[in-house]
């Protein structure tokens, strides 16, 4: 994650060894509704400790998904 200010722990066991990349072939997504298009990107993590799997959202797509949702108040 380029763009996080804060130090990401693992969401099943809390540890902060974790390797972020891209699930798939393709850029994956969180789509909130269904006439968002193009969505918001995504990072997917490793723990390093446990094996698990994760995903968080980088702060600069989580603000704009936060700008998206005062708007529509």
């Amino acid at each position: 994650m380029s763009t996080t200010t804060v130090e990401r722990k693992c969401l099943a066991c809390g540890s902060t060894k974790l390797v972020f990349g891209k699930k798939g072939v393709h850029r994956h997504t969180f789509v909130p509704h269904k006439v968002m298009w193009t969505g918001y990107e995504i990072a997917a993590y490793v723990c390093l400790d446990c094996g698990a799997v994760g995903e968080y959202m980088d702060d600069k797509e989580l603000g704009k998904l936060r700008e998206e949702q005062a708007k529509k108040k």
